[in-house]
């Protein structure tokens, strides 16, 4: 709440709003023509070389803008786009200008992700890898799989002669289920092996466990 003494000096002004960009006149962006291109340096401790341009908007007004990116082309009498935006160690200069647009059409030297429409880098086009075909990795040649190759190369010329010859067909199903149980039947002596060398392993590594902890 306001005091007494407050109320009796005068009414509160309300703080009237300070545009960053006076020059657009409440626009966007603005388009202008280059008058001159400099060459300045920042304030401390900052120490480069930057790049500006002085330019009069359409509206009149003249104003000092910022050249993004590495790679600099801008000349005067050039038609440019300019938006917001200052540089903290550049007093005086507010805007920036938009690279790929109007006569300032050089886009930047460097390859950007990010922020690619403000220096106008176009997306880059990532090459498909090539899908790197892989090995096939043969099954050892035990005899169990040369059997099964055999029995399943006699399926095939079976069917075959199935189809050649229609009047066997009902033999050569028969046929065709009598290889696929001795299919079966193979698999699961496979299984069978598998199991028994895996019961070996453990029996050996338990017996020299026992082994180790009597020494």
């Amino acid at each position: 709440m306001p005091t007494l003494h407050q109320l009796l000096k005068g009414t509160r002004v309300v703080k009237k709003f300070r545009s960053k960009t006076p020059g657009f006149q409440g626009c966007p962006q603005k388009r202008g023509t280059v008058i001159r291109c400099d060459i300045t340096k920042p304030k401390k401790p900052n120490s480069a070389r930057r790049r500006v341009a002085k330019v009069t908007l359409k509206n009149g007004r003249d104003i000092m803008a910022y050249v993004p990116g590495i790679g600099q082309h801008v000349q005067k009498h050039f038609d440019v786009l300019v938006r917001g935006g200052r540089t903290p160690d550049l007093p005086g200069v507010r805007y920036h200008l938009y690279r790929q647009k109007l006569d300032f059409i050089m886009s930047e030297l460097l390859d950007r992700k990010n922020r690619r429409s403000k220096f106008g880098k176009k997306k880059p086009i990532i090459e498909e890898e090539e899908e790197q075909v892989k090995p096939i990795k043969k099954k050892k040649e035990t005899p169990e799989f040369q059997r099964e190759e055999y029995l399943k190369e006699q399926a095939i010329k079976r069917k075959a002669e199935s189809d050649s010859r229609p009047d066997l067909s009902d033999e050569a199903q028969e046929e065709a289920a009598k290889l696929a149980a001795k299919l079966e039947a193979a698999k699961l002596e496979e299984k069978k092996l598998k199991a028994k060398k895996l019961e070996e392993k453990k029996l050996k590594e338990k017996k020299l466990k026992e082994k180790l902890l009597n020494e």
